[in-house]
């Protein structure tokens, strides 16, 4: 009789914790389908402006640039989002048993600290953005190079501006670079060269995605240790 009070008394918790874990859950879902980065920005390479967009789901990237190394990070936001949606479901099995519910509520706390720690891992990573120099750039680059020595300043003024760029503000700073650096630049822009032109830190641009997911393993994580200690009971 009192084991049937005392179960009839943890039913409002149990749908408490279970509510708890399931709004975890439904924010990691939610988290894997909009953007965990939102990158505008430009990028100077020498004489060069470079715009560099990116805007990027945990699963794909739906607007911008591509190039990004293959690196194990791109895999964390859906291992985060994994995690936590785990979590919410073992967590919810765990309420209506009674054996290994303590143990159960344990791999919840582990799947959610799992969510924590990858997303956090996302967001800390750091990692170099490419240009792939196009013919036509590579071209107008020489074109620009032979102009220059010969003095010509009118089709150096042409050639900058078909690059889109301001020859009032570009041949001031060609005209201060050192000839070997001048000479550097032209020579790693040749067409199909790909250069470092800077370094993207993540967590400077992190969006709603990682936002979401990271509340969703607070909440799971919660939840399990309100299980385990609940269990001890």
């Amino acid at each position: 009789m009192s084991s049937d009070v005392k179960s009839n008394d943890n039913k409002p918790l149990n749908l408490l914790l279970i509510a708890l874990a399931a709004v975890g859950g439904v924010l990691a879902i939610v988290s894997l389908f909009v953007y965990w980065v939102d990158i505008c920005t430009v990028f100077s390479y020498s004489f060069f402006e470079i715009p560099y967009t990116m805007k990027a789901t945990a699963i794909k990237v739906v607007e911008g640039s591509t190039d990004i190394p293959d690196d194990w990070h791109i895999y964390t936001p859906v291992i985060a989002g994994v995690c936590a949606i785990l979590g919410t479901v073992i967590f919810a099995v765990s309420c209506f048993v009674r054996k290994g519910s303590r143990a159960l509520a344990a791999c919840v706390v582990i799947l959610g600290v799992g969510c924590i720690v990858s997303a956090l891992t996302f967001s800390a990573w750091t990692f170099d953005v490419t240009y792939d120099v196009p013919d036509e750039v590579g071209a107008a680059v020489n074109g620009l190079a032979a102009a220059l020595a010969g003095g010509d300043i009118p089709t150096a003024s042409a050639i900058i501006t078909q690059l889109g760029l301001d020859p009032a503000v570009v041949l001031p700073q060609i005209s201060s670079m050192p000839p070997e650096q001048m000479a550097a630049t032209v020579a790693e822009l040749q067409p199909g060269n790909t250069v470092v032109v800077g370094e993207m830190h993540v967590i400077d641009v992190v969006a709603i995605g990682y936002d979401l997911c990271l509340i969703g393993g607070v909440l799971v994580t919660i939840a399990g240790c309100i299980g385990v200690f609940r269990s001890k009971e």
